[in-house]
């Protein structure tokens, strides 16, 4: 991997990954505890200083809101479990996601695919993203643009290239919608949800969901020639 990183961040234009060539940035590597995420880390942050990037390191899941600050152009993941808060990370930063799958060290023969997301913004000013799914349980009162306010006892909100897919009721009856505008919705007291397949509590208090069709780009395999057309 540390190879396919290097080649990333050389500059050289011989990937389709981002416009121009960027001199710098920033790299966030997801990874375990364990000794071989510890050298995968020594190895991704090698790879960046040597090209004249800096790194920073994601080796726990955070809470709502809590992702680092700060511009990241390339998410990098141990390894496949890990790959649910990679995708969060890309989507808070808008970066590209590369994934343990990718083993190609050509940088010619790498492209990216925009993936939509969630963009979740509290109140207070706390942010947070959704890749795959957010599911909240307890009351919550939401309203979809200027519609009508609606009462639920769990609700679940996900990201589609039509807009925010919106799942809500009392279980086991729920209902499903697509939400084509921003989607509001507050708590009264502390609920319990899951973000993205782990675990958070989110604070009482009004939330804006908002839509992003291409709030990451995850980078792929492709064989076709550098000079045809991106992917995107």
């Amino acid at each position: 991997m540390r190879s396919v990183v290097e080649n990333l961040l050389a500059g050289n234009g011989q990937h389709r990954l981002w416009p121009g060539e960027p001199k710098s940035g920033r790299v966030a590597v997801v990874r375990g505890f364990d000794v071989g995420s510890r050298e995968f880390r020594g190895a991704i942050r090698d790879a960046a200083t040597a090209r004249g990037w800096s790194s920073i390191d994601v080796p726990v899941t955070p809470g709502f809101g809590a992702l680092p600050a700060g511009e990241v152009r390339l998410v990098v993941v141990a390894r496949a479990s890990l790959l649910p808060l990679g995708e969060r990370c890309a989507a808070h930063w808008g970066a590209h996601l590369l994934g343990p799958e990718v083993a190609i060290t050509d940088p010619s023969a790498l492209s990216h695919c925009s993936v939509p997301g969630l963009r979740v913004t509290s109140a207070t000013g706390a942010h947070d993203a959704v890749a795959a799914r957010l599911s909240i349980s307890g009351p919550a009162r939401y309203r979809i643009g200027g519609g009508p306010q609606i009462t639920a006892e769990s609700l679940a909100l996900e990201p589609s290239a039509a807009g925010i897919l919106v799942e809500s009721g009392t279980p086991p009856t729920t209902g499903l919608r697509m939400a084509e505008r921003p989607l509001d919705f507050e708590l009264d007291r502390e609920a319990e949800a899951v973000l993205d397949g782990h675990p958070t509590t989110l604070p009482p208090g009004r939330y804006t969901v908002t839509a992003r069709p291409a709030a990451f780009h995850r980078v792929v395999v492709d064989h076709e020639p550098v000079s045809s057309p991106s992917l995107v």
